[in-house]
């Protein structure tokens, strides 16, 4: 993937499908994980702020690593 490409995926908000789907599970699944580990994200989408906090805590997806976040 074009690093330019790569980064703007990076920036930009997701939704709790689109998270879930990252993780090869439904929402309902995902929101279930989420309270497990007691991340408590606020409403609307998920910012690239949280979205690092899950992958620190679920691990990061085929595809991504913690270096796509420095």
């Amino acid at each position: 993937m074009h690093p330019f490409i790569k980064q703007r995926l990076f920036d930009s908000s997701k939704t709790r499908k689109q998270m879930a789907a990252e993780y090869n599970m439904g929402v309902v699944t995902f929101w279930r994980k989420l309270n497990k580990e007691k991340i408590e994200i606020p409403s609307g989408l998920i910012t690239r702020k949280w979205q690092q906090v899950i992958y620190e805590r679920f691990g990061y997806p085929r595809g991504l690593s913690k270096r796509d976040f420095e």
